[in-house]
This record gives C-alpha cells, sequence and structure tokens, in this order.
C-alpha cells in the first residue's frame, strides 16, 4: 500500500505513519525507526476554559410598559392687556398665570423661574362690527344706469287733442273706417290714438291713410281694447304726442366708507398637557455558555518492517526490496510481504510479488 507522504519536505523532517518513522535525507524518506505502541497514557488534565463564545441574538422584545399617570390640569392663565413690545412687559409684582399679548403672541409669567415665557401665537374670537361710517361726499364718477322702473298711470290727453271725435263704422283686419266730429290738425300720415272715454286705459294706436270731408280711414297697428274696439262709443282721437329725449341720468352718490373693524380678542390659553408615563425596560439576554475543551487525541498506530523501504519523491512511491511489514486493522496484526514469496504465510497476510 502506498504511503501518503508530504510534499516538499526538508532534509531533516520526520514522518510516522503506521507505527514506522521514517525521515527525508534530501533524495528519500528512509525508514529509521519502529514505533512500538505501548500501553495508552492517563487522560491529559483538562485544558482551561475557552474563551466566551460570541453574543447570543438579541433577545425579544420586552412587553410595553403600563401607561404613565395622566398629567396635572395646566394652571389657567389671566391676561391683562396687549403690549406693543416685550420690554413693556412688568417685573415686579406678577402672579403666576399672569399674561400679556405682545405682537399676536402671549407671554405668561412663570412664578417658578420669575420670567416671562413666549406660549405662541395667540388668537381670540372676532371682534364686533364697527358701527357704520359717516356719509361719503357725492361722487364725481357717474354711477351705473338703475333698473327700468314700472310703467307709471296713464297721462292725460295729448297735446294733439283738440275735441276730436270719430264714429267708428267698420273695424276689417287692421283697417278702421269712422266719420269724424271735426279735422282739427289731422292730415294724412298722422299717427293718432284713439281712446275709450269711459276707460283711457283702453285704446288703441293706428295711421291715418286717407281723409275725404270728415270720413277718415286708419291702419291699426296696436289694439289695446281687447277686441272691443269696433264698440266703443264715439271715442275721442288725437294725434299721439312725440316723446321727448330723455333726460341724463342724474349722479350717484359715492357709497359711503366702511367702519374701522373692532379688533379680534385674545383667545385664552390651553392648559398644559401632563407628560406621558415612561415605557418599561426589555430584560437584558443571558450570555452564550462557554465552549468545551477538545478531547485528547488517541495513541498513533503501530508499524514495523523487516527491511528499510524506499520513498521515490518524484514519483512518490514506496518501495521494498524484500521483506515485510507489520501494519495494524483495529486489534488484529497483519503483515504485508513485498517481493519473495513467505514461506510460513499466516491468514490475513498479504503478498506483493516484484
Amino acid at each position: 500500500m502506498a504511503i501518503n507522504f508530504p510534499n516538499f519536505p526538508n532534509i531533516g523532517d520526520k514522518f510516522i505513519t503506521e507505527g514506522r518513522a521514517w525521515i527525508w535525507d534530501g533524495t528519500v524518506w528512509d525508514v529509521f525507526g519502529a514505533i512500538s505502541e505501548g500501553p495508552q497514557g492517563p487522560t491529559g488534565p483538562t485544558g482551561p476554559t475557552g474563551p466566551s463564545g460570541p453574543s447570543g441574538p438579541a433577545g425579544f422584545t420586552g412587553p410595553t410598559g403600563p401607561t404613565g399617570a395622566a398629567g396635572r390640569d395646566g394652571s389657567g392663565v389671566t391676561i391683562l392687556g396687549v403690549l406693543s413690545n416685550t420690554g413693556a412687559l412688568p417685573t415686579l409684582g406678577n402672579a403666576a398665570g399672569d399674561s400679556y399679548v405682545v405682537n399676536g403672541d402671549l407671554y405668561v409669567w412663570d412664578a417658578a423661574n420669575l420670567v416671562w415665557f413666549n406660549a405662541g401665537p395667540i388668537q381670540g374670537p372676532t371682534g364686533p362690527t364697527g358701527p357704520t361710517g359717516a356719509r361719503g361726499a357725492d361722487s364725481s364718477i357717474p354711477g351705473p344706469t338703475g333698473p327700468t322702473g314700472p310703467q307709471g298711470p296713464a297721462g292725460n290727453d295729448g297735446v294733439g287733442y283738440d275735441g276730436i271725435t270719430i264714429a267708428i263704422a267698420s273695424y276689417t283686419g287692421n283697417t278702421l273706417v269712422g266719420n269724424l266730429n271735426k279735422i282739427g290738425a289731422l292730415i294724412n300720415g298722422s299717427t293718432v290714438r284713439i281712446i275709450s272715454n269711459a276707460n283711457p286705459g283702453v285704446f288703441a294706436d293706428g295711421t291715418i291713410f286717407s281723409i275725404t270731408g270728415l270720413e277718415v280711414s286708419i291702419t291699426i297697428f296696436f289694439d289695446q281694447t281687447g277686441g272691443t274696439l269696433a264698440s266703443l262709443v264715439n271715442p275721442k282721437i288725437s294725434l299721439s304726442a312725440q316723446q321727448g329725449p330723455t333726460g341724463p341720468t342724474g349722479a350717484a352718490g359715492a357709497p359711503g366708507t366702511t367702519g374701522i373693524q373692532g379688533p379680534t380678542g385674545p383667545t385664552g390659553a390651553t392648559g398644559v398637557t401632563g407628560p406621558t408615563g415612561p415605557t418599561g425596560t426589555t430584560g437584558a439576554t443571558g450570555p452564550t455558555g462557554p465552549t468545551g475543551a477538545t478531547g485528547a487525541s488517541g495513541p498513533t498506530g503501530i508499524i514495523t518492517a523487516s527491511s528499510p523501504l524506499n520513498y521515490n519523491a518524484g514519483t512518490q512511491s514506496l518501495s521494498m526490496t524484500s521483506g515485510f511489514v507489520f501494519y495494524t486493522t483495529g486489534s488484529v496484526h497483519r503483515r504485508l510481504f513485498v517481493g519473495l514469496q513467505p514461506s510460513s504465510p499466516q491468514t490475513g497476510d498479504v503478498w506483493i510479488q516484484i
């Protein structure tokens, strides 16, 4: 059986395997002695305790601590006024809870430390509406045109009426024919209004297109009589008055100025919230126990040979001219013969013929 010697040995290196010791002479491994197996030595003393192993993994998160007790109610504050700057804050005669509003911030007296501290911005409720301002001066800029007013009552007879009446003879389509009691100022093309004597609000408008003596023919273009024009008895007839030009709209007065809004009152400060109770601490994880000592190595097996074994470093092979080698398998000793056939073999012997 080939022996696996170490690679790249130095001169004088020794190698023990299978009960035999070998030494490197610079070229080959030479056997320089057999090692007999002696009785097993006593168990060596226990080695020192090795270093502590690495820290174990982090422990589980501890349970949430109990809720802290509710904080005390905040002390009230009394707003004593509004100041223009912090330099105006009084230094004497202050009591706990005294406060002033300075530029929108609330400054409260700290009776424990005898200082004013800024509690932050403060805004009170909306102040009351200020009084109505005085009427402003009339504006020189015309105001917008107002909405159209309701229709006024019927006016007096137009200037063209001079006691003329008409006896209606016929009213066909939109053509009315009648006889006047007089001509007056009426001519062809005149625009006239025929008005009920009983109700001035009942009338019809038309244009004269023919006059023969006292007979007149009129084209009606607007009838306000509700279909009763032909039945009117001797209604008045007059020239329709020409409407004059619309007069200029009067200038609108300027709106009065808005009254000054009253100042906003300050909002009372909110009491201080009590602190939250602390969270309970998590219990520590115990350290990992030390690693046990390594047991002692068992004794090396024994090998003997009847003649030298030669080791070739180039081929890493072991050779023997003749003889035998003892080797151990468990508790049974075996012999390995090389070269000559053994004369008295025993069960289990191995012979290698060269």
